[in-house]
């Protein structure tokens, strides 16, 4: 008799978030119901794996930094106002702050977790340890910090093989970008870590070419290179400013105070809140690197 296995990852759906929360069992349910009812009619055999349950501990107070347009029930959202943000921002609540310029409006030793999923390479290096300074305050002791960004090593090295791995980008290219058609790899390495050097750019401020500083300099000189004298814009905060290696972002939350710092995977965190892909670790996986920071 022939066996049929199915794999619901609802991941992949495209939904809002609102409904994810409010109807995920539903759905897997009636998803299920449905074809156990057509397998049974054709007798065979339905074999499913189930994805675990992330039940959210209402007890916990749980940050997100940078939200963005993300929700999740039970989590505190903070994040910059912006016009660049202001259409995923328009039906979204959150509290205002500016890593920038803002303390986190907590208390010392008075939250269990924090994520920051896509932040800090909008940002310079004084602000972000401000921030890590910050976190390290409000996080209980035992409290997990899980941060998200383009892992700038992998990022490099590939570049380095001529790849055709950025062909993700043609869709953004043509929406950012002139000249497409002259467009290289280190051009999107570029535009991942330092856009507002990327040469075909539409808000860029560079026009001098860097492809000599890439094939001569190592690569921290050359990410040094790149984003040394940026800035954030606040006509265009989504643009990416910073690098981060796993080296970089470790020495910094030492410096911060933390001790423990663990290079972590997609959808790896060490505790169960931030484990769940549906809400979790969802930008840009292909690229990202992950850490989860304990106090």
């Amino acid at each position: 008799m022939l066996s049929f296995l199915i794999l619901l990852h609802l991941k992949n759906l495209t939904l809002d978030s609102h409904i994810i929360n409010n109807h995920t069992m539903y759905v897997r349910r009636l998803v299920l119901s449905t074809a156990n009812l057509l397998f049974h009619k054709f007798n065979r055999h339905l074999f499913v794996y189930r994805f675990p349950h992330f039940p959210i501990s209402k007890k916990k107070t749980m940050l997100n930094i940078g939200s963005g347009d993300w929700f999740c029930k039970g989590w505190t959202n903070l994040d910059h106002p912006s016009e660049w943000y202001a259409n995923m921002q328009k039906h979204h609540i959150f509290t205002p702050y500016d890593i920038r310029s803002d303390v986190i409006p907590f208390t010392d030793d008075s939250v269990d977790v924090i994520y920051c999923s896509h932040v800090i390479e909008h940002i310079e290096n004084e602000y972000i340890l401000k921030m890590f300074r910050e976190c390290f305050r409000i996080l209980k002791k035992g409290g997990v910090m899980r941060i998200a960004c383009p892992d700038a090593e992998f990022l490099y090295e590939i570049t380095k093989l001529d790849a055709d791995y950025w062909n993700f980008m043609h869709t953004w290219a043509k929406k950012f970008c002139e000249n497409q058609n002259t467009i290289r790899n280190i051009d999107y390495l570029v535009a991942n870590i330092a856009a507002p050097k990327m040469l075909q750019y539409v808000n860029s401020t560079n026009r001098e070419d860097y492809i000599q500083f890439f094939e001569s300099l190592e690569m921290n000189d050359f990410l040094e290179f790149l984003t040394q004298d940026l800035k954030f814009r606040n006509e265009y905060p989504g643009d990416h400013i910073n690098y981060w290696t796993f080296e970089k972002l470790k020495k910094m939350l030492v410096n911060a105070g933390f001790n423990t710092v663990i290079r972590s995977k997609y959808g790896c965190s060490c505790i169960g809140e931030m484990r769940n892909t549906v809400q979790f670790d969802a930008t840009r996986p292909n690229l990202s690197l992950y850490a989860d920071i304990v106090k």
